[in-house]
């Protein structure tokens, strides 16, 4: 449960009533992290495309987006739009304001199936919450939403969106952190899924990310929990090896103000030495990810909303080499036109 009253905030004004145009252009600005090739299409007979994506095959595929609860309505106009104007392509991605649940998702994903189209990605409201966190310029114009994000978050800095997305081939990892006392230390090659099982933790109430390095914001944050006679979750930082000077802040700010929160770290196996170091942390409270199998990366995959031909599944398989972050952001980058177009 996120107990951050800016991100309920950014939730509450996603449920509101939204500008359509705004939206479309949000959607193009903060998804083109993803997809770096796509272009906003506004205003106008737009052939049923929001948005304008391109993959080095044949023309840009559409990106719908759309403000209205009829999710599922929007989707058809837009895609027999495209169909009707003579669009080549059939595979297009959705982006929603709504919040989504599993089924809904499933019944767009077989609807644009019935028109002929592969839905390679649904980006919902959940999905840009996250991202709207880190984004105060859009959370202002699109929002009216002012001031940044506090110290302490459940989540991450990430382009990626975490929200909805199964556990897969991580099991025994949660369970070690979730049974491991005091300090910890969580290793592993980039795109082995350290943030997500964080992020887990976030979900779940037992940790906060620091996402901004001010040492008083931070303590003052954990004043305002502990008087809301809350425990004092695990103060989480992302890929440590970057930010040796403020773990050993926190460090002295446990010291300083009696406080009793453990600080959990991921970090790349270079730089485990100096980060066990840093936190002077024995051997027992440090945690290695291994490399996921090739059936637990066929689930990600799925998971991540990639469809396609089974030699675009191998393909990605055989990428991963068994890191689960990869293929996530593949669908808009390394696998472009490797779709049936």
């Amino acid at each position: 449960m996120k107990r951050d009253p800016f991100y309920r905030q950014i939730v509450e004004r996603l449920n509101g009533l939204l500008d359509d145009d705004d939206f479309e252009r949000c959607a193009a600005d903060i998804l083109r992290a993803n997809h770096p090739a796509l272009v906003p299409i506004r205003g106008g007979s737009d052939s049923g495309m929001d948005g304008a994506i391109a993959d080095g095959e044949g023309e840009p595929f559409p990106l719908i987006t759309t403000t209205s609860k009829n999710v599922f309505g929007n989707l058809t106009r837009n895609l027999d739009q495209y169909l009707a104007d003579g669009g080549p392509r059939r595979k297009a991605i959705l982006a929603t304001s709504q919040a989504l649940t599993p089924q809904k998702r499933r019944n767009l994903n077989r609807r644009a199936s019935e028109l002929g189209f592969t839905l390679i990605q649904i980006y919902d409201q959940a999905a840009f919450a996250d991202l709207l966190y880190h984004r105060p310029e859009w959370c202002r114009e699109l929002l009216n939403l002012t001031g940044d994000p506090p110290p302490l978050s459940a989540i991450p800095r990430t382009d990626r969106p975490l929200a909805n997305t199964p556990l897969v081939g991580r099991e025994a990892d949660l369970t070690w952190l979730n049974h491991t006392t005091g300090d910890r230390l969580l290793v592993g090659q980039p795109g082995s899924g350290k943030t997500f099982l964080l992020h887990q933790l976030a979900q779940e109430g037992k940790g906060l990310f620091v996402i901004r390095s001010q040492i008083g914001e931070i303590a003052a944050q954990l004043r305002v929990i502990q008087t809301e006679a809350e425990p004092l979750p695990a103060l989480m930082v992302d890929d440590a090896q970057n930010s040796l000077e403020l773990l050993r802040d926190l460090r002295h700010l446990r010291q300083e103000i009696g406080a009793e929160f453990v600080i959990i770290v991921s970090g790349w196996p270079g730089a485990e030495e100096l980060l066990a170091a840093t936190l002077n942390l024995p051997t027992t409270q440090i945690h290695h990810l291994d490399r996921l199998t090739r059936d637990e990366i066929v689930q990600v995959i799925n998971a991540a909303g990639v469809q396609g031909p089974n030699i675009l599944v191998h393909e990605i398989v055989n990428q991963a080499e068994g890191l689960p972050g990869w293929p996530s952001h593949w669908h808009g980058s390394a696998c472009r036109g490797m779709y049936v177009a």
